[in-house]
């Protein structure tokens, strides 16, 4: 049994009909405002006035964890790019928590690699892995 379709003349009309409807359904969701407009415009201006240290740190993955995150920042800085770094957590840090800090590390420091070790002192420590031919650090 076949579906009888739209006469050929028809069919550029129907599908410029649907085409638009679509395009007016997302227009209509794209103009909705989340925030009033001063609002967002000040929340423009605060962050590309913001340096990159101070645009992550506020960002709400690093906000919660931001001495963590600014003192992989400056270890970032301080560090060559060929060294890797070992992640240190105590038998205080739950495995979800050293997780969540080994994958914050390793967005910061990239392109390091950084290996999760667990050591025997309370807390987090984040230590420079020996590189080829280097002592232990």
């Amino acid at each position: 049994m076949s579906v009888p379709l739209a006469p050929p003349r028809l069919r550029p009309v129907v599908a410029a009909l649907l085409a638009g409807g679509a395009l007016a359904f997302l227009a209509a969701g794209a103009l909705a405002p989340d925030l009033p407009f001063r609002d967002s415009m000040a929340l423009a201006a605060r962050f590309w006035g913001a340096n990159r240290t101070t645009r992550l740190l506020n960002a709400p993955g690093f906000a919660r964890e931001a001495a963590f995150a600014r003192h992989v920042l400056d270890l970032d800085a301080a560090w060559p790019l060929a060294s890797d770094a070992v992640l240190v957590a105590g038998p205080d840090v739950s495995r979800e928590r050293a997780d969540a800090l080994l994958r914050k590390a390793a967005y910061l420091l990239a392109p390091r690699r950084v290996a999760l070790c667990r050591g025997q002192e309370e807390g987090v420590r984040l230590l420079r892995a020996p590189g080829p031919g280097e002592e232990g650090r």
